[in-house]
């Protein structure tokens, strides 16, 4: 650890001093990776795993997660994009082609980056890289949907064996 304001004695230390300590901390933080591909990355698989814990998705999505932003990272896909919305739209691109019922507002409340920004990482994701999405049915909403409107039990039955009967 680098010191910052005092020395080992507990002294305080002189401006130039204070100065080329700086400048070490600097450079040991850079040594650390060997390129910025390197420290986006990691970056960027640290906020997949922040909103998947969110979401409270199993391991094995947040793999798939991750695994799928490094596709997209290796087709160049976040040029030009915010790493943290390249990191959402992975999530919700995973969501979508398992079948989950999450929206793309849930995650961008959870995301850094606004709605549209999440929108068009996704796009650009699910065209660059020909995403197996599946059509989002409303029995995966049902049960988000009846938990906010506190809807009975009895009635979020019948939903459910209306939705399951339109299929």
């Amino acid at each position: 650890m680098i010191g910052w304001q005092k020395d080992g004695r507990g002294n305080v230390l002189p401006g130039r001093k204070r100065s080329q300590l700086n400048r070490l901390r600097r450079e040991h933080r850079r040594s650390q990776w060997r390129s910025k591909r390197e420290r986006n990355l990691r970056y960027s698989l640290g906020e997949v795993r922040r909103i998947v814990s969110a979401l409270e998705l199993p391991d094995s999505l947040c793999e798939q997660t991750c695994m799928l932003f490094r596709r997209a990272q290796g087709e160049d896909l976040c040029q030009g994009r915010s790493l943290e919305g390249v990191a959402a739209a992975s999530v919700y691109a995973v969501c979508r082609c398992n079948g989950l019922g999450r929206t793309l507002e849930e995650i961008s409340q959870l995301a850094t980056d606004s709605r549209s920004d999440l929108g068009c990482a996704y796009s650009a994701m699910n065209t660059e890289l020909e995403l197996p999405t599946m059509i989002p049915w409303p029995q995966n909403f049902l049960p988000q949907v009846a938990a906010t409107l506190e809807i009975p039990d009895e009635i979020r039955h019948r939903a459910l064996e209306l939705t399951e009967s339109r299929r």
